[in-house]
């Protein structure tokens, strides 16, 4: 007799872990002032306590999709990637629970690779590549196990910024400069923040 019981509890208890991971598709619709208009904006999968599972899926008005990641309980886990509204692919990226983990490429809109990433729970720690938008490499740094000092450009090959990273976060002064190469700004990161922030920067 308690043997049986501990089985029905048993079965129970899976049956119950089954059902709960168990995702159904839901979408939301553009809509213009207070008509419905049916045009799909957001296409996921739910589980039963109302949290993205699966697949997500951001359109335009057009129908060209802007997003499509992966989530697992409410949070981003797995391949995520983004496009232009041309339909190009603007950035790939592997997540785990909501954070950067692994490698990111990211690219311009006539579809040549910008940058090749990797990152460990959102710190940086690798470049792998960078190029202008024409597909000259150009000169990233000195960034290794994610600290050194790192540059960034405009699609065309100027300076943009650079700055030292530690840890994976940005770290020290940062200096950004505009597309004619004068001096615009400069800020001071301590570990990933900046003043006044709450947030660490690890973003390339």
């Amino acid at each position: 007799m308690i043997s049986n019981n501990i089985e029905r509890l048993l079965f129970l208890a899976y049956t119950m872990s089954i059902l709960s991971s168990c995702c159904t598709t839901k979408e939301e619709y553009y809509k213009t002032g207070s008509l419905d208009t049916r045009m799909v904006k957001f296409k996921y999968d739910i589980d039963l306590n109302g949290k993205k599972c699966g697949d997500f899926v951001w359109l335009s008005r057009s129908g060209v999709t802007l997003q499509h990641s992966k989530f697992r309980n409410d949070k981003l886990h797995g391949t995520s990637r983004y496009y232009f509204e041309n339909g190009a692919l603007q950035l790939e990226a592997e997540c785990k629970d909501d954070k950067l983990h692994g490698r990111t490429t990211e690219y311009y809109k006539n579809k040549q690779i910008q940058t090749q990433c990797i990152y460990n729970e959102n710190r940086l720690l690798k470049i792998i590549s960078l190029y202008d938008s024409t597909g000259n490499p150009l000169n990233y740094g000195t960034l290794k196990d994610g600290n050194g000092i790192v540059v960034n450009y405009y699609p065309d090959g100027t300076l943009r910024e650079k700055g030292g990273f530690k840890n994976g976060y940005r770290h020290g002064w940062w200096y950004s400069y505009t597309n004619t190469g004068y001096l615009m700004d400069s800020v001071r990161y301590e570990n990933g923040f900046r003043p006044g922030s709450d947030v660490p920067d690890s973003h390339y």
